[in-house]
C-alpha cells in the first residue's frame, strides 16, 4: 500500500538499514522502487525539505547519518541540486567524525558533497578536479554552524551555494 505523504514515504525510505543483508536483496528492489514511486507522485522541491528535516531530526548519530547518506545516494537524489547544498553537506560532515568514521564513510560523503554541490551550481568539478569538501570554507563555515547551535534545516541561508 502506498504511503498518504511524504513523511510516510520518508519514514519507509529511510527507517531502514542500508547495511542490512535483508535490504533489496538480490532481485528485489522495494525500497528503489518505492522511491520512484514517491518521485512519481510529488516534486523534488517538495521532498527535499522533508528528507532534510528527516536527516535533522531522525538521524542522531553518526551511523544514523551514515546510513541516511548511504540511502539518498541509493535513491539517486545526489543528482538532484537542493536548495541549501552547503547546509545539507555541512550537516553531514559536523555529525559524522571523518576522524573516526573516515574508512566508513570517507568516500561516500565526499562523493555525495561533490555531486550535490555540482548539481546544484555550486562547484564546478571540471574547473577544480582536486576539490576536498573538507577544506572547502564554505562547508567548515556549515560545520561550525550546526556545531555552535543551529537547531534545524528551517535556518536556511538565501545563498543556496553559502557566503561568498
Amino acid at each position: 500500500m502506498m504511503p498518504e505523504s511524504i513523511e510516510g514515504y520518508t519514514e519507509d525510505l529511510f527507517g531502514c538499514r542500508f547495511a542490512d543483508d535483508s535490504f533489496d536483496s538480490e532481485g528485489e528492489e522495494d525500497h528503489l522502487k518505492e522511491s520512484r514511486e514517491l518521485f512519481d507522485h510529488y516534486s523534488w522541491a517538495e521532498v527535499f525539505p522533508v528528507w532534510f528535516r528527516y536527516l535533522t531530526q531522525k538521524c542522531p548519530t553518526a551511523p544514523d547519518v551514515i546510513n541516511f547518506a548511504n540511502l539518498y545516494v541509493y535513491y539517486d537524489a545526489g543528482r538532484r541540486p537542493v536548495p541549501c547544498p552547503i547546509e545539507f553537506i555541512g550537516f553531514l560532515y559536523f555529525k559524522v567524525d571523518m576522524d573516526v568514521y573516515w574508512d566508513e564513510a570517507g568516500d561516500l560523503l565526499d562523493g555525495l558533497a561533490i555531486n550535490v554541490l555540482s548539481h546544484s551550481g555550486c562547484l564546478n568539478f571540471e574547473e577544480d578536479p582536486y576539490y576536498s569538501p573538507l577544506k572547502d570554507e564554505r562547508i567548515l563555515r556549515a560545520v561550525s554552524e550546526w556545531k555552535n547551535g543551529r537547531q534545524d534545516a528551517q535556518e536556511l541561508s538565501l545563498n543556496p551555494c553559502g557566503p561568498a
